[in-house]
């Protein structure tokens, strides 16, 4: 079971990623801006991973 979950996150994650990506290009946004939405994304995703642990070890 966990690893459908797991497997539905990544799916669902890809899906997300590719629509916020199309919305990003169909507004005429410059392409580097791609790139920078996916850092903000990734460094946001590295925050809660750290609350989360944090949390853990409490």
């Amino acid at each position: 079971m966990a690893v459908a979950l797991n497997e539905s996150a990544l799916y669902l994650g890809s899906a997300l990623g590719a629509a916020g990506g199309g919305l990003m290009l169909a507004v005429q946004w410059p392409a580097w801006s791609l790139a920078a939405g996916a850092a903000v994304v990734a460094a946001l995703g590295a925050l809660l991973q750290a609350a989360c642990l944090r949390g853990l070890a409490r």
